[in-house]
């Protein structure tokens, strides 16, 4: 999760602009640790979440990944052009 900041910054966001992320946890038992983690990148109301314990698809304990208020937009005005 460290370099999620850097990566949105360079897209002109910040953390405050996530409304979903999404953590692969390799043991579900580390998600107290995970989630005091989570909490200190994340303002209240915080975004929302799926955490799922499973081999995450890269090597490590955690895989995260997220996506802006900015990105969900675009999304959608693709989806309404595409038809």
């Amino acid at each position: 999760m460290n370099t999620h900041p850097a990566i949105l910054a360079a897209g002109g966001a910040t953390m405050d602009d996530v409304v979903k992320a999404n953590a692969y946890l390799s043991d579900i038992t580390l998600f107290e640790r995970y989630n005091k983690v989570y909490a200190t990148y994340f303002a209240d109301p915080k975004p929302t979440r799926t955490t799922m314990g499973c081999q995450p698809p890269r090597e490590g304990l955690v895989s995260f990944g997220c996506c802006t208020y900015e990105f969900m937009t675009q999304l959608e005005q693709k989806a309404t052009q595409n038809g």
